[in-house]
């Protein structure tokens, strides 16, 4: 079985680091599992590629700065018949962050948010007041690892009022209340393979700070989750195109009064936190068995 990650340069740029590069995990994995990964040159339309039995999107590291691509390379793979993790379908939905009103609609216990379309005109005073918000996070519906994102207090100012203009010359915007947790407390991160549960960690933001990626120094920490928890999580993977049956996915959320709330749910290009699971290797050996099991069901 072959097959291709595509692989950003920022995602390429962790492969000298033995602390955090997941790569070597996963290649020695999969190749346990009879199948061999390489890594392809972003949304390159190569002909080998059309050759691959499938393509992850899992390195894929900014996309969002190129969404029009993106979405041309999905057609493309489907029209050369390559199989594509997670599916296309999810791929697509997955990239705006609209699909969280989409979860909770469903009855998934999602963060409160405003949502507004692109190109949307609003004044982001009168927003902010009539939502009741005293701290409140500014962010594009499309967008990763905390781009353009912006934590506010009271009255906007005028550059949160020209950075909400910008998100919404680009893509939908979205205002959220802040919730103390995910400083305090941290964010949690589950992760799933085939629809079971495989292991967790939880970020807490260093001080001064409000964003949880590993990249700005966030610290992490293995987290055994609860029952309830765990419940929680996989009805929002449930609730999603293809639920049990993604490949992979990751919850990232946090509980406020005793309740998950949702933050994000990753099925594009999560960062899999392998290095931080009880056993790295079986954490990359789930992930391997759900990737071939997903590939061969399509043959």
């Amino acid at each position: 079985m072959k097959l291709g990650l595509i692989a950003f340069p920022l995602y390429r740029s962790l492969l000298d680091d033995a602390a955090l590069s997941e790569t070597p995990l996963l290649q020695e994995a999969l190749a346990s599992e009879g199948a061999a990964l390489q890594l392809l040159d972003g949304f390159a339309k190569e002909p080998e590629v059309s050759q691959l039995d499938a393509v992850l999107f899992l390195g894929c590291w900014g996309y969002h700065n190129e969404p029009t691509q993106y979405l041309d390379y999905i057609d493309w793979l489907e029209a050369q018949g390559v199989t594509v993790l997670n599916p296309p379908r999810v791929l697509r939905w997955n990239m705006d962050k609209r699909y969280l009103l989409d979860l909770q609609q469903q009855g998934v216990s999602v963060a409160p948010l405003r949502h507004y379309p692109q190109h949307a005109r609003i004044n982001l005073a009168d927003e902010v007041q009539q939502a009741g918000f005293v701290r409140y996070v500014l962010k594009p519906t499309v967008s990763a690892n905390a781009n353009k994102t912006r934590v506010c207090e009271g009255p906007p100012d005028a550059a949160a009022c020209e950075l909400a203009d910008d998100i919404l010359r680009h893509s939908g915007l979205l205002i959220q209340p802040f919730f103390d947790a995910l400083v305090t407390h941290g964010e949690l991160s589950l992760l799933f393979f085939g629809g079971q549960f495989s292991h967790a960690v939880c970020k807490v933001p260093r001080p001064g700070d409000f964003r949880s990626q590993p990249s700005f120094g966030a610290h992490l920490s293995p987290l055994s989750p609860s029952l309830p928890l765990l419940a929680q999580a996989q009805k929002a993977i449930w609730a999603a195109p293809h639920g049990p049956s993604l490949a992979y996915a990751r919850v990232d959320g946090f509980v406020q009064d005793g309740r998950f709330e949702l933050v994000e749910l990753e099925l594009i290009e999560p960062f899999l936190f392998l290095r931080s699971a009880p056993s790295p290797q079986r954490a990359a050996q789930r992930f391997a068995q759900s990737i071939v099991a997903a590939v061969s069901a399509k043959k």
